[in-house]
Parts: C-alpha cells; structure tokens; sequence
C-alpha cells in the first residue's frame, strides 16, 4: 500500500509505502519526522537557537502542541538538538536548571528527566 503525506504550506508531496494498520499516532510521528529532517536540513549552518527557531517548519512543530512532545523527547533522546524552545512553548515550561542554560547535554538531560517525571517517555 502507498499512501500521499502531503504537506500542503510548502507543496510537498511525498510516497511513502505504509503498513495498512498504521494509526493517527503513526502519522502524527510521520508528519512530525518530515519538519524536524526539513528544520535540521534549513539550520544547519545557523548557530543561534533564536534563528533556528523562526523557521516555519520549527513553528510547524510547536502548532502540533501536546501530539509533538513524544517526537520531541525521543528526537532528543536520539541527538541533542535545540529543541527547547518548542518544548518550552508546547508545554509553558522550562525546567532546565539555572546553571545548566547553554549547556546542550545538560539542557537535555532536564528535559527528558521532565519527560520521564510526567510520564510522556
């Protein structure tokens, strides 16, 4: 079976072959995959997390709201990346410590202790 993921904002249209049983969150991961590898191809040669931000595939991102925090988590989980922005958006909170702002590892290291704590990962 081949089913059209189409991303209409930037004309997007790609063939993907999926198994026939794959559910909303399947494709909620799907759509959520396609942005982040868009977002990391986009920023690669940006070192501000404030202009890797404004992409409109990381705004993309934060506009899924809780389905995203999962593929955030695991995303991180996977390779540290600035995703704390969208984190912080999505869910109003920020519990990096004070002392560990700016510090890639650690800023993740908080983030999936919050995931783990609020039982998302």
């Amino acid at each position: 079976m081949t089913m059209k993921v189409n991303i209409t904002e930037d004309s997007l249209l790609i063939e993907i072959p999926l198994d026939e049983n794959l559910d909303e969150e399947a494709l909620q991961e799907l759509h959520f995959q396609i942005l982040a590898e868009k977002w990391k191809e986009e920023n690669k040669f940006f070192s501000f997390a404030s202009e890797m931000s404004k992409s409109p595939y990381y705004q993309r991102i934060i506009a899924m709201g809780k389905t995203a925090l999962p593929f955030l988590l695991k995303a991180l989980q996977e390779e540290p990346q600035h995703w704390f922005t969208a984190l912080g958006a999505i869910t109003q909170e920020n519990p990096v410590a004070p002392a560990h702002r700016g510090n890639i590892a650690l800023m993740t290291n908080d983030w999936l202790a919050w995931g783990r704590m609020n039982g998302i990962i």
